[in-house]
């Protein structure tokens, strides 16, 4: 090396071209984090329209969802009310078998001749002979008689009705209850073969209050009976001496006497004769 040329160290150099490979780099990293940066936002804004398009399709499934309810619902409501539709044409309304067997006018005086019992009769015969009067009426008897004087309103009103009342004994039809079989249609009058048939005389029921009372009750029992054995002669053909003889005790018959008697026209199976099993049938 000549003389008086200072030596340079080549030291000095280095540092400073790393300096300068250093900013390189950290101007690449830099670059690098921009990117990624870059690359990251562009991803979350990615990430937001996928959420939105999500929220939408949400909405849209939201909206299909409802409708399709809305679609559900009309069915049902429709299915509801096709199967009410159903229902009612086999709806089945529940009917007391008396008032069935009345519709069907069979009527039935099967206690104690009352009050109640012969308003109800008197009013169930009344009812079927305004809604229909061309079809006929059957009143079954099983009676041990009671009042006289609602025993002769059922007989009365049986006598009135159109066009004809079948009466039919069974059992026991005694007193009032043998009066009021006897009433029937001509030709109409049936007694089962085990039946019993009882007729007498009316007699006095209890009186209450003073003797006035009692003596107007004998004077009307004497009436009463003048009647009652009017409407036997009439309605048996029998002379008035025979029906007050037999009134005078209790006086039974068997089915056929009664028939014999007049108080009925056939028994049993004989009915078949005068129509009565095809008049049920058809009504």
């Amino acid at each position: 090396m000549p003389v008086g040329i200072p030596k340079v160290p080549h030291r000095r150099l280095i540092p400073e071209k790393k300096k300068e490979k250093d900013k390189e780099k950290d101007k690449e990293k830099d670059k690098e984090k921009d990117k990624e940066k870059d690359k990251e936002k562009d991803q979350d804004k990615d990430k937001d329209k996928d959420k939105d398009d999500h929220h939408d399709d949400d909405d849209d499934d939201d909206d299909d969802d409802d409708d399709d309810d809305d679609d559900d619902d009309d069915d049902k409501n429709k299915k509801k009310k096709k199967k009410k539709k159903k229902k009612k044409k086999f709806k089945i309304d529940w009917v007391e078998l008396p008032e069935r067997l009345a519709r069907m006018r069979s009527l039935f005086l099967f206690d104690e001749i009352t009050e109640d019992i012969a308003n109800n009769i008197i009013g169930l015969m009344a009812f079927l002979n305004i809604e229909d009067n061309t079809k006929e009426q059957f009143l079954f008897i099983n009676s041990t008689g009671g009042s006289m004087v609602h025993g002769l309103g059922i007989y009365d009103m049986s006598q009135s009705v159109l066009p004809d009342v079948h009466t039919l004994g069974m059992g026991d039809a005694i007193s009032m209850a043998a009066l009021i079989l006897a009433g029937g249609a001509d030709t109409k009058r049936t007694a089962f073969p085990h039946a019993t048939i009882m007729i007498h005389q009316p007699f006095m029921s209890e009186a209450e209050g003073l003797g006035g009372d009692l003596f107007l009750d004998e004077r009307d029992i004497g009436r009463v009976r003048e009647n009652i054995e009017d409407l036997y002669v009439h309605r048996t053909g029998q002379p008035r001496d025979v029906i007050r003889y037999d009134m005078i005790r209790d006086h039974f018959m068997t089915a056929e006497k009664a028939k014999d008697y007049g108080i009925v026209d056939c028994v049993g199976d004989e009915s078949n004769d005068y129509g009565l099993t095809n008049c049920l049938r058809k009504d």
